[in-house]
Parts: C-alpha cells; structure tokens; sequence
C-alpha cells in the first residue's frame, strides 16, 4: 500500500497476509515496508499505482517530482514483507515543457520484465511514456503517444502484455487549454457541452526499442464527459469545480489479452457519473493472441438460468427467477415513428415480483443525443418497460430517467417512473412495447437518430423511488433510427 501523509512525506506499508478463515483481521495488520522505516521515501504527493513484477520481483513506484517521474524500486524476496532496500531513480525530464503533473503517472512491467512509465505534461497535455530495458536503472527518452484530435489529455492507465508491448488509455478532447480552464458544467452546462471529453486508447509494438510503433484510437464513439475536470482537489468544492468524474478510471486485459476499460460517462441528463465498459473486440492483442468477438446488434439472445434472486447472500445465490429471466431482447421500428421493443423470458407463465418487492419490472434503457434538465446538449437516458404488480396484467411505459438525488452532481440513484403511457401486449413469453418517437416519447424531448448502449434487464421494486432488486440483464448493443420498419408485434 503506497500513501502519502501531506506533513511527513510518501511511503510503502505491508500486511502480512492473513493466516486462513480464523484470521480475526484478514491479515491487514499495516506495517513499513521499508528498511528505513519509520523515515518517508520521499516528499512528494503525486504518485501513481504501485506495481509488482514478478518476473525479477521487483516493486515499483512512479511519482511526480518537478520537471519528471522519479522511480522508487525495491527487490523483495520470496516471502519478504518489511526491511524492503528501496532507492530512487529519476526519469528523462517531459518534454512538454511542463513536467509530469497532470494528477498521477502510470507505470506497467512486460512479460520480459521492461518497465513502464507514461505521464501526462502539464503545459501541452500530451502523453509520453520512457522504458527501461534493466529494471528501471536507465531510460530512453520520452516517446509522445498522443496525437491529434486529442489535443488535451487527462488521467491516464497503463498495462503491458508481451514483451515490447504496452497498452495506454486516457480521456482527451479536441480543445486546446487545460482541464482546470474550461467551463464547469455546475456553473454553466451549455457552456460546458462546447468542450466534448472522449476516451482514447492506444496500443505500442516494439515498445522497449528506440523505434516504437504507436496505433491511437477513440475507445468511446460518442462524447462522455463535457467542459471542466477540476484537479483541484477539495479546492472543487470552493470553486464550483467539476469532480464528478472523480479520477476511477481502469484498463486491464481478459484471458485472450483484449482490452477491457471501465470509465465514468456524465454525458445523461443528471450529468451523474454513470459506470460503463468498452470492451476490444478484435485485431492481435497485446499479448500475442487474438481477440476474437463480434458487435452485438439487435436481436441479441441472453444466457438462461442466470435470473437467481438474490444473487448474492451469506447462503449462497438464490433460485432462479424464470419470470424474469431474459433470453432475447430485440428493438425495431414498427413504423418510422414507433419504436418496438421486445422482452422474451424463460417462462411468462406467471409474472410475479422477486421475494420482497411488490412489483415486477421488464425494462430496456438507452441515451440518445437530446438536451438536458437545463437545455444543454445531452445523451439523455430514455426507457421503455412493463410493470406488474403482484402477478397482475402489466402495465406499458416509457420515459426519461429521474434520480433519488436531484442535486448537480450527486445522482446516486436512476429511477424510472411511469412516465408516459406506452401500448404493449404478451405473446407467450415476450412482452412487446410501443411508444411513439413523435414530441419526444411523448414528453417534448428530442431523440437523436441513434440509441447508444441499449441494454435490457428486469428487477423488483415496490414504487418508482425504490432502491431496486437486480435480477437479469443483457449484453448491450446500440440501434440506429431510420432503417427498414414493420414487423410483428408477436
């Protein structure tokens, strides 16, 4: 664990491991890693996530210090978890002209143990990153990653597959200036859509060598982030800066070596930090295989048996929810201005609520670019869905999404109320929606020609406001308006 005590300065504590179930503390007894325990390694704040490599068992850490990263490396032994030897190393000096201070440095290690470490500069917000071929001892000079359009670059990950391979992913818009600088979508939403935030990613072939190849791309296809992210710390709080996205923001890779990116979308109509993933879905991965995935597009089946209620307990998960257990979800246009969508479960036969809810719930979500609560630009998070209140015929809606925290950034919570009435039926084991794309679903809101991230899934609630029970869900596809239309409603 790498922390920073703001008086004292950085340092590297341990645990020893937990000795099995009896363990009255799970092993998280913190001590210094250090030999020079109780003394800090160093005086700066800034440092990025620490990494462990396994092939020559070193640990390390990257930080901020001025014009550069400063490396700490400590060898650990089998088994070793104080008396660590760490000493420092400083990096190549950023030749952005600014130094490394765009929040925290990211280090990886490769298969053949070169290390690492990519940052962002300060005054051109562009992306480097230096390798060491012998265990973080010497560097070679910085290499820039990114290129246009991303002109402004923040946060940043890093992970390395194979030898010689690395993957970067980071946030970045097309308007040049510093994060800090834009307009905060708390003071003024419509001025903050002017600067549109989307995530990149890019993969390095022959990244240890003095001549790297580099590929860049969007890892988002719409933006996901609008205007001002304060790096201000509390000082946000003060200022009527924008910290919704806080910095969580994760790249890691599958068995097959695909990239997988978790990241915060505040682009709805709450302008929530709503979690999503981007998943690489083909072309060589970093570590030598092959991603192998296709692009789900509508109809998109679901696994069945995977409806259990609750799914986790101190028991175990609970039984299977056939009611509310998706097989198929499929959305069309029954005509240029009726939206279809069609929820087909494992068995309709009954259509009662999980254990503890009063009502059931088959809904499917998507955003669509539209305006916000406020009349800025937004990708609004619109729903279709059916509701069943103890067993009983359903009833057929549609609607924007609300939230249980209606305060500028603090919607915890989505929640989907019966906003408008929608027309629907069953047909055996499908229950099939219509809701009318003229006036905005019916309640004056534009509805872009895309639908981004449809996803379906069922849950219990006893009223809109409830904290609901998850049951099921589908994989998530988009859909775009203005194809062929007709079709069955069965």
């Amino acid at each position: 664990m790498g922390f920073h005590e703001t008086a004292v300065g950085t340092f590297i504590y341990s645990s020893p491991g937990t000795t099995g179930p009896t363990d009255p503390v799970g092993g998280l007894v913190w001590q210094s890693a250090s030999a020079k325990a109780p003394l800090p390694l160093a005086a700066d704040a800034t440092c990025g996530q620490l990494r462990f490599d396994p092939k020559y068992r070193n640990l390390y850490s990257a930080c901020n210090e001025g014009d550069h990263v400063r490396l700490t490396i400590g060898h650990v032994a089998p088994g070793q978890r104080t008396g660590i030897q760490f000493h420092n190393v400083t990096l190549p000096v950023s030749p952005g002209g600014g130094g490394p201070g765009h929040l925290f440095p990211a280090l990886a290690v490769d298969s053949g143990g070169n290390v690492y470490v990519a940052w962002i500069d300060v005054t051109d917000s562009a992306v480097y990153y230096s390798s060491s071929a012998d265990q973080g001892e010497s560097w070679t000079t910085p290499v820039r990653v990114s290129t246009a359009p991303s002109t402004t670059a923040e946060f940043l990950w890093a992970q390395a597959g194979q030898a010689g391979t690395l993957a970067l992913a980071w946030y970045a818009t097309d308007t040049a200036g510093q994060p800090d600088s834009f307009p905060s979508w708390a003071n003024d939403p419509q001025g903050a859509t002017a600067v549109k935030w989307w995530g990149y990613a890019a993969t390095v072939a022959n990244a240890a060598s003095l001549s790297p190849t580099i590929a860049q791309e969007r890892f988002t296809e719409k933006p996901m982030h609008y205007g001002q992210i304060c790096n201000q710390g509390i000082g946000c709080t003060v200022s009527g800066g924008d910290r919704t996205m806080a910095d969580y923001f994760a790249l890691n890779l599958d068995k097959s070596g695909a990239i997988r990116i978790v990241y915060n979308d505040t682009t709805s109509q709450n302008h929530g930090a709503h979690l999503y993933e981007a998943r690489q879905l083909d072309g060589k991965t970093i570590t030598g295989k092959k991603a192998n995935d296709r692009l789900l597009k509508s109809p998109v089946k679901d696994d069945a048996g995977d409806a259990q209620w609750p799914h986790y307990s101190p028991i175990g998960a609970g039984p299977n929810q056939p009611q509310l257990d998706l097989t198929n979800v499929a959305v069309s246009q029954a005509s240029p201005s009726t939206l279809r969508v069609k929820l087909t479960v494992a068995n309709l036969a009954g259509m009662l609520p999980p254990p503890g809810k009063a009502n059931a719930v088959w809904l499917t979500r998507f955003q669509a670019l539209s305006v916000g609560d406020f009349g800025e630009e937004a990708y609004r998070i619109f729903y279709v869905g059916a509701e069943s209140t103890g067993g009983q015929a359903p009833q057929y809606f549609a609607g924007s999404t609300t939230c249980t925290e209606t305060t500028p950034q603090t919607c915890k919570v989505l929640d989907y109320p019966r906003t408008m009435v929608a027309t629907g039926r069953v047909c055996g084991n499908t229950i099939s929606v219509d809701v009318s794309l003229n006036g905005g679903f019916g309640i004056g809101l534009p509805v872009g020609n895309k639908l981004y991230n449809v996803t379906a899934f069922t849950f219990g609630r006893n009223d809109p406001n409830d904290i609901y029970a998850d049951v099921d869900v589908s994989h998530a596809f988009d859909f775009a308006l203005g194809g062929p239309s007709g079709g069955t409603v069965c």
